[in-house]
């Protein structure tokens, strides 16, 4: 079956998208609405109609008063001429300014002008988030987006950054704010994609935890909940960035490896432990070994790469590439392994959770696709604690269970049992996959909340859980 996003427009309270559909050959229409309920505005509905065409789809649009009102997202160049017509037959006389601004607006996307470009492209994940927070900006009745930074496109899930909605991407919350712009006062990064982007994972991030880093008493009774014993939050970083002693020797002002969340904590045994969290919304992978990725040994400019993969590949893997260079305190200027730089080989053979002898054993490296970064935020994690004198670590994943995609990797394998592979007993009782709505949201909204804080949970709910099935 083939899908083309056909006319997507939107009013506050809900829209629509009209998908023309081809299966086995046969050609079909269906509009898609996505509308908040009138008796509870936390609540959305969905509805599936099906029409002969385009024409039929747009005769009943066409019924409802004052149609132009409704604003136009995304109109597909067939569609074009008859819209087009309908806007030469309305009778202006009488129209008021807002009328008349309206039809311009109609006007303008006809032209291309204001053309917000339809979402056709990921996984269905993706898809899901990208064209429910086109809606549900649309019900927040924001009118004017931004545009993707490398295509220079616009599409209704990034907000155009002005003064007035400095507040849109932070649940309307100041304190949220503050703790943002905290943050960017004392490190580099996209601020402005962090204020305009409505489905990236790292306004979503500060979002639930900036609360929570303010009410540390809070956040011990949701901790003790999931770790399963009661702990006393003493501080929550958001994007831990480690000290020199703590990381892997890879910080720079470029960047290195950190952590989106840090909770620190002390336990009812006075166990003090730190929690590392990886923090994925909409991502369909984590990342990648940039040796591998780069170094394959194919010709670029005319000049050929170097060949990282016909070791990275194979069994032996860790004798020739890494086992000369691990006991080496000189470490080498350009090695064919990047992280050899580094101090995570080295860490490696000191860990206490992973079993070295599993990944010495392998028959390729597991490193080379998205264990790598699992593989960094544990080592990093078990750093922390043995630098700062802590008993216990542990490093979670939180993340939305329907993103089926971030665990999968290469060859359609499955990242959490690859990883599983190469821990040992104790490594596997120190990583967990957290669910945000499940694990956070749920435990959440059951506790005995302050109605501020009842509020920003269910905003938050409303924002990035909505019609997740």
């Amino acid at each position: 079956m083939k899908e083309q996003l056909l006319f997507h427009w939107g009013l506050e309270g809900g829209g629509s998208e009209l998908y023309g559909i081809t299966e086995d050959g046969k050609d079909s229409y269906m509009q898609r609405s996505l509308y908040v309920d009138k008796e509870d505005i936390d609540i959305w509905h969905h509805k599936e109609t099906k029409y002969p065409s385009f024409e039929a789809f747009w005769a009943e649009a066409l019924t409802i008063d004052k149609w132009f009102w409704w604003h136009p997202v995304f109109i597909h160049d067939q569609c074009k001429p008859i819209i087009r017509k309908s806007l030469e037959k309305i009778d202006l006389t009488g129209m008021t300014q807002e009328d008349h601004a309206a039809i311009d607006e109609w006007e303008d996307m006809l032209k291309d002008k204001n053309q917000v470009f339809p979402y056709d492209i990921g996984n269905e994940w993706q898809i899901n988030r990208y064209r429910f927070m086109s809606e549900y900006n649309r019900h927040k009745g924001i009118t004017e987006f931004g545009k993707a930074k490398r295509k220079g496109k616009s599409y209704s899930h990034i907000l155009k950054e002005t003064s007035k909605n400095k507040l849109q991407n932070f649940l309307g919350e100041d304190e949220i704010l503050k703790v943002v712009e905290d943050r960017f006062k004392e490190k580099a990064g996209d601020l402005h994609r962090v204020r305009t982007n409505t489905v990236a994972s790292q306004p979503c991030c500060f979002n639930l935890f900036a609360p929570l880093k303010n009410r540390r008493e809070l956040a011990g009774k949701l901790f003790s909940l999931l770790m399963g014993k009661a702990v006393e939050v003493q501080h929550i970083a958001i994007e831990f960035t480690p000290c020199i002693e703590e990381s892997l020797g890879d910080q720079s002002k470029y960047g290195g490896t950190d952590a989106d969340v840090a909770v620190f904590y002390q336990d009812d045994k006075q166990k003090t432990g730190v929690i590392l969290i990886e923090f994925k919304y909409i991502e369909a992978d984590f990342s990648v070994c940039s040796s591998y990725k780069e170094k394959n040994g194919k010709e670029k400019d005319g000049i050929k790469k170097s060949d990282v993969r016909k070791f990275c590949d194979n069994p032996g893997f860790y004798k020739e590439l890494i086992l000369s260079n691990v006991d080496n305190k000189k470490k080498p200027t350009n090695p064919l392994c990047g992280y050899l730089k580094y101090n995570n080989w080295q860490l490696l053979t000191k860990s206490k959770v992973f079993d070295l002898n599993a990944i010495k054993s392998a028959d390729h490296c597991p490193f080379r696709y998205s264990l790598q970064q699992l593989w960094r935020n544990i080592l990093l994690a078990e750093n922390v604690k043995e630098v700062r004198g802590l008993d216990e670590f542990q490093f979670w994943v939180l993340c939305p269970s329907q993103n089926k995609a971030l665990w999968k990797q290469k060859g359609d394998e499955n990242v959490k049992k690859e990883l599983q592979k190469i821990l040992n007993s104790d490594g596997k009782n120190i990583f967990f996959v957290k669910d945000i709505k499940m694990d956070f949201v749920d435990n959440l909204k059951v506790m005995d909340l302050e109605e501020k804080e009842l509020n920003w949970i269910r905003k938050f709910e409303e924002r990035y859980l909505t019609n997740v099935d």
